[in-house]
């Protein structure tokens, strides 16, 4: 630019001297070449100016855009308060806001305002940015549990006051939860039971099943039941004597003359029998009032297999009953006793009287009023069994 402006005003000189110029429209660098001065006629009057130009504008010298002072040419500023915009950029790691130039401060910051209009950071969480230019972790002033152990969240919300404490020290709520040592209900593997924290798993139907370790099971169905089937495929117990029915267990029917519950019946009197036998008879009556509960070396009375005859007595009077161990089946002289008892109660004060005899006896015994009489054919001790024969007598007072 100044260098066209100086070639103009040397033409403008030239002009008022009395000389003629030409000025080229070629490359710059060949102005100062084509600019004669007609020297012959300085000394006369009139003076002819000529310009010879490609165009008929006064002058267009040739110049380049770095020249020309185009509006591209932009400024700079490294100083915060100096004016930006499209004429002028901030440098020095300075920044346009509002205007003018200015120095973000993130010192020590990870989000928040930078003081310029522009950001420190962004938080990856929803807690948001704090006071302080900081992510916060947690709510402030919460309870919160960091790993197992229970702690506090600051009043940033950045960090963690006081000292944490491990739930698992407490074996009661060893697991902590939303900042709190808790029980963690344990369940894997079942459908009822308990869960360790005072709850349950699950339930069964109370009517059909039960929980069996964790797990809900056929309940067998045997209230007020002694055998039979449970309903799960096994039995509600087993009868140890007798039979099951519908679950209770009965007692067989004793044989008739084995017990005092089930005598032989004697219907009338005088009664002859002759060549019983106790060889396929039980064990089911005792002498027992001379306190013995086995046989005692030689002493023994009613161990053996014995047979119950039962006989009504119509008024006082006396009963004979005479017994005897012969018979022609070749097994006589076995020891065999014969004792009465006036009921079936297990005391001595129902025995009314006992004879022993290896081969016949009579026991004759008053009695005092109307009662049936029970007739004990016995054998003395556990092995003794064998044929006898009965006769029964009665006589009124």
């Amino acid at each position: 630019m100044s260098r066209v402006m100086m070639m103009l005003a040397t033409a403008i000189w030239l002009m008022g001297c009395g000389s003629t110029t030409v000025v080229d429209s070629g490359p710059d660098e060949d102005i100062a070449s084509d600019v004669t001065a007609d020297a012959g006629d300085s000394s006369g009057g009139d003076t002819t100016s000529e310009v010879d130009t490609a165009t008929d504008a006064a002058v267009t010298p040739d110049v380049t855009p770095e020249d020309s002072g185009s509006p591209s040419d932009t400024a700079s500023c490294d100083t915060v308060g100096c004016p930006c915009g499209a004429a002028s950029v901030c440098t020095n790691d300075l920044v346009c806001a509002d205007g003018a130039c200015c120095a973000p401060t993130c010192d020590g910051k990870e989000c928040g305002d930078d003081g310029c209009g522009g950001t420190c950071g962004a938080c990856e969480d929803d807690l948001g940015c704090n006071d302080l230019g900081s992510c916060m972790i947690c709510e402030p002033n919460v309870s919160v549990c960091v790993g197992n152990s229970t702690s506090t969240c600051n009043n940033q919300g950045d960090g963690y006051s006081g000292v944490p404490f491990d739930c698992a020290d407490l074996p009661d709520t060893p697991d902590c939860e939303d900042g709190a040592c808790v029980c963690s209900p344990d369940c894997a593997g079942k459908t009822c039971g308990d869960d360790g924290c005072g709850g349950t798993c699950g339930t069964c139907d109370e009517s059909t099943e039960t929980c069996l370790e964790g797990q809900c099971a056929c309940a067998p169905q045997c209230d007020g039941l002694d055998c039979g089937p449970d309903g799960c495929g096994a039995t509600c117990g087993e009868c140890k004597s007798g039979v099951c029915n519908e679950g209770l267990c009965e007692s067989p029917a004793q044989p008739t003359g084995e017990t005092c519950d089930s005598p032989y019946e004697i219907e009338s009197l005088p009664f002859n029998l002759s060549q019983a036998s106790t060889s396929k008879a039980t064990d089911d009556e005792l002498y027992e009032c001379l306190g013995l509960d086995e046989p005692v070396g030689d002493l023994a009375l009613g161990f053996g297999p014995d047979e119950v005859y039962a006989v009504e007595i119509p008024s006082p009077g006396m009963l004979s009953v005479g017994f005897s161990t012969w018979s022609d089946l070749g097994d006589s002289d076995w020891p065999m006793m014969v004792y009465l008892r006036s009921n079936c109660l297990e005391t001595c004060s129902t025995y009314m009287g006992m004879a022993v005899v290896n081969q016949s006896a009579i026991l004759k015994m008053p009695v005092g009023k109307a009662e049936t009489v029970y007739i004990i054919v016995d054998g003395v001790g556990p092995d003794d069994a064998g044929t006898y024969n009965l006769n029964v007598t009665f006589t009124e007072d």
